[in-house]
């Protein structure tokens, strides 16, 4: 805990201002860590001090689990008295939240959403203020807990000592209620932490005005950006007057959403109080869920200061209680040293349904149920409160970058994966079954004579007339399922958005590519755009990350369809393979080059290339152009993505074709 908060949570140096290093605590502080620990039972690796290490905390935490104090400057805080809630409060982050960088990870994620979902425009320092946000939720549960445990061992002990008054346990008050008397006075000024502060009182019964004055710091309201109406005309022709009640109409309703916006998110601080108390009574148990509840309650705060100068959120002079400024407060210094996520790690943050919850105010749920998109199979999840892959690239090192885009694409492609397999083609095995009966003939063989089949024609046995044979008929061969090879054409020119954008070809590459190797296939990637702009696999692979990384490669020049290196892959191909082989091109309306547009000498290509394989597929983004029809003079299907919803289905209907063309009953190649 301090008297300033630090906002980031990325790596930092552990020598401090005089370049000490940390070292064992002192003896004088080791029974308030073990009493801390035995008050949540736990057994952690011994806590260490750091003195003077420059932190503007007194107390942080890090990963793997370690607790570290500056005995020095906890000394001029004035907390000397109250080491065990420090320990008790910091060891709380290692059993109750975050409890592991995952679920730090996802809490950051939820508080990102909320400040998104409560901003007009896009949120300047969204992982400062995230990374802020999700500690200052973390250290609400975590005090709540540890002062509900101290009255609990208080209360025994108070029971088990037989001189002592049983009821003076019950009313003696909690060590971190204490500790909070002391630095409650230097965080007062803040207006968020006047919330925050208010909402202690009211969870701990404590009579108003114990750790801040009655009435809030002021604060200006809020404005909402002002965006000229659009020019109307006095009198609106005849023919154009339904368009324009439709349109009317539409501004209307923008401008209700907007006054409703802007209605939730002014800060009320009595009522915010007492909806942030309730948040952590309810979900103490689940810190994920209960963060974007908690960030919708406290992200306006933040943004009040966003019409103006905002200083800087880790700066320990700025007492303005505005926005940009988060000092004055009296919280842990949170984590440190944290290392960047790894793509599995991301991924497991993605893949949580929580993080697809709609951001709703508690004011606007009573019930307290939280509304959940999760199971939505029309939602792809990136469109929820204008939230999507850019807030997220924000929230990380750009470093990292490329791990977030794979985990962010996988995750949109995951819940639409289905193996693609098709059936093979039947191979005899010799077996036969029992046929119909026929005539038996006396030129037959006698051992053809089914005895059986004859008594019932007829108890009257006359050769030629009554006498029957079996006849055999071939098994039918067992169905069986064989992967395919994707050959995946990408256009990353220009034209296409970037990786960045969250674009809706990419999504239908992911799940293709992980539909294939779901099914055991192969596939293999090539990304262009410009003349000599190719790169990508040299063959089918089964990697997911090499297939990924050339899925998210990205030129941005021009458009030109590589129909040399297409028609050098196909020259060699053999006619008789053991493994079907389907290709699919993602691009836009400027895919005409592919049928030789702009490339002369090369018109054949796409044609020739067609007979040489089972399926070829065309997923066009956006505009089409001449597309369509050249393609179905070459014998190209289409599909036609769009926006980022209709990614999933197109995918589906090339998983049919692909099934389609591989029936036993086929002739030679299907053109599908």
């Amino acid at each position: 805990m301090s008297r300033a908060p630090r906002p980031e949570r990325g790596n930092r140096s552990r020598v401090g201002r005089r370049g000490t290093q940390p070292g064992p605590l002192p003896t004088s502080l080791l029974p308030a860590w073990d009493s801390a620990q035995a008050l949540w039972g736990v057994h952690l690796h011994p806590a260490q001090a750091h003195p003077d290490a420059g932190e503007r905390s007194f107390a942080w935490f890090s990963f793997p689990p370690q607790v570290t104090v500056d005995p020095a400057l906890a000394q001029r805080d004035g907390i000397d008295a109250e080491w065990e809630s420090v320990f008790a409060h910091e060891i709380g982050h290692h059993v109750l939240a975050p409890s592991t960088r995952i679920v730090d990870l996802k809490i950051v994620q939820q508080m990102a959403r909320a400040l998104v979902a409560s901003s007009f425009e896009p949120p300047a320092q969204l992982r400062d203020r995230a990374n802020w946000l999700a500690n200052v939720w973390c250290d609400l549960l975590i005090n709540v807990r540890v002062a509900e445990l101290q009255r609990r061992r208080d209360a025994r002990q108070a029971a088990a000592d037989p001189v002592a008054d049983p009821a003076a346990g019950a009313s003696v008050e909690p060590g971190i209620v204490r500790l909070w008397r002391i630095l409650a006075p230097s965080s007062g000024r803040s207006h968020v932490f006047w919330v925050m502060l208010r909402a202690y009182e009211l969870i701990w019964d404590l009579p108003d005005g114990s750790y801040v004055a009655a009435e809030p710091p002021p604060t200006p309201p809020r404005a909402a950006p002002l965006t000229p109406a659009p020019a109307r005309a006095a009198t609106v022709p005849e023919r154009f007057r339904e368009q324009q009640a439709k349109l009317d109409a539409a501004t209307a309703e923008a401008e209700r959403a907007r006054a409703e916006l802007l209605a939730l998110t002014r800060t009320h601080p009595e009522p915010d109080a007492r909806l942030l108390a309730r948040t952590v009574r309810t979900f103490g148990d689940d810190p994920i869920r209960g963060a974007l509840r908690a960030g919708m309650i406290l992200a306006p705060y933040l943004l009040e200061g966003d019409q103006g100068d905002q200083g800087d959120p880790g700066d320990p002079g700025d007492h303005r209680g505005q926005g940009g400024g988060l000092a004055g407060s009296a919280i842990c210094g949170g984590q440190v040293g944290g290392a960047d996520p790894t793509e599995a790690e991301l991924g497991e943050v993605l893949r949580d349904a929580r993080l697809r919850e709609e951001p709703r105010h508690p004011a606007l749920d009573d019930d307290g149920r939280a509304v959940s998109t999760a199971d939505d199979p029309t939602s792809t999840g990136s469109d929820s409160q204008a939230y999507g892959l850019a807030q997220t690239l924000e929230l990380y090192d750009p470093a990292i970058a490329d791990a977030v885009l794979r985990a962010w694409y996988l995750d949109g492609a995951r819940r639409w994966v289905k193996p693609i397999r098709e059936p093979a083609q039947p191979i005899s095995t010799g077996a036969q079954i029992p046929g119909p009966t026929e005539l038996w003939d006396v030129d037959d063989e006698l051992s053809a004579v089914d005895w059986r089949a004859t008594l019932a024609a007829s108890p009257r046995i006359v050769p030629g007339v009554t006498t029957r044979r079996r006849t055999w008929l071939e098994d039918d061969p067992p169905t069986r399922q064989e992967s395919v090879d994707l050959d995946l054409w990408v256009d990353s020119s220009g034209s296409m958005p970037s990786p960045a954008a969250d674009s809706p070809a990419l999504l239908a590459g992911a799940i293709l590519i992980e539909s294939v190797l779901a099914g055991g296939g192969r596939v293999q990637v090539t990304s262009f755009s410009g003349p000599r702009q190719v790169a990508g696999l040299a063959r089918p692979t089964r990697n997911r990350s090499e297939a990924l990384g050339a899925l998210l490669h990205y030129f941005g020049g021009g458009t030109t369809f590589p129909l040399d290196v297409l028609a050098e892959r196909y020259r060699t191909l053999p006619s008789a393979r053991d493994r079907r082989r389907h290709l699919v091109v993602l691009s836009d309306g400027g895919l005409e080059s592919l049928f030789g547009q702009g490339q002369p000498g090369l018109e054949h290509v796409a044609g020739d290339v067609r007979q040489r394989i089972d399926t070829a597929t065309l997923i066009v983004i956006g505009w089409l152009g001449r597309v369509p029809e050249l393609a179905e003079a070459n014998g190209y299907a289409v599909e036609h993505v769009q926006r980022h919803a209709d990614a999933p289905a197109a995918c589906r209907r090339l998983a049919e074709q692909i099934a389609r063309a591989g029936q036993p009953s086929r002739r030679g190649r299907a053109r599908v």
